[in-house]
């Protein structure tokens, strides 16, 4: 599988007592396979509701979303899906928290526990597998969940703010990280933050929502080499992609001088 994914005039609508509530209207946008993609906007403006849709998750109210062609009507089985919070089991030492994903779907365990030891080795967890998240950093604990994630060999990868709770150095790392397994695996990553930077730094496109319902304001191709480093943060190139979202966000009167 590819990991194309197309979204076709998607809205979604949720009743509340009180009203009803868009969060997302008309929404079209089609991910090419391999491509990293990051979504920007306002808190609450439909970013994660967008994904949780594209998982299948939560249904769409009108319109359509295909992964490789096929609509999706009910939770996928072929994606990945990392939380802003890693969601591990207290009780399961890091390599069988990363087990999870394939134990869920009745595969023979030996043939993924060795591929699992492999994924915590490149993301720096070596000598960690036996250790239980009360013995790890916020920072080991996410890089548990993506190896989660990653460990059924999904052709699509979507992140929900995973890095929004940890502080800068560790973010930081983890970008670096991240970038290293995409580069080695070609995942389509749609991912999620409110962070520009961050999205700047790790995207091919960057999608910026108008707010809530969320539409597509501007998408803005980065044009920045690969592969990536920290010191091209400091660059005029980085700084002027920067500067362009934040003059949309000040337009949509999101930030202000």
């Amino acid at each position: 599988m590819s990991g194309v994914i197309a979204i076709d005039s998607v809205s979604k609508v949720f009743a509340t007592r009180g009203d009803n509530v868009e969060a997302v209207k008309d929404l079209t946008l089609t991910i090419s396979s391999g491509e990293f993609l990051s979504f920007v906007g306002a808190s609450g403006c439909g970013k994660s509701t967008l994904l949780t849709m594209v998982a299948g998750l939560v249904p769409v109210t009108r319109g359509a979303i295909r992964i490789d062609n096929r609509v999706v009507t009910q939770p996928q089985t072929n994606i990945g899906f990392v939380f802003q919070e890693p969601v591990l089991l207290d009780w399961r030492n890091a390599l069988d928290n990363v087990m999870i994903s394939v134990e869920s779907r009745n595969a023979p365990l030996d043939d993924y526990r060795e591929k699992g030891r492999r994924l915590l080795q490149n993301v720096g967890l070596s000598g960690f597998e036996d250790r239980y998240p009360y013995e790890l950093s916020g920072g080991m604990r996410q890089r548990v969940s993506i190896c989660r994630a990653l460990l059924h060999d999904p052709p699509v990868l979507l992140m929900d703010e995973p890095f929004g709770a940890l502080d800068a150095l560790t973010r930081e790392q983890l970008m670096l990280d991240l970038l290293k397994i995409w580069q080695e695996r070609k995942k389509t990553v749609l991912f999620v933050t409110h962070s520009i930077s961050e999205a700047v730094f790790l995207s091919d496109r960057v999608v910026v929502l108008t707010q809530r319902p969320a539409r597509i304001q501007e998408i803005i191709p980065i044009n920045l080499t690969r592969p990536r480093n920290l010191k091209l943060q400091q660059s005029i190139e980085f700084s002027a992609y920067k500067d362009r979202i934040f003059e949309i966000f000040k337009a949509q009167g999101i930030l202000r001088e």
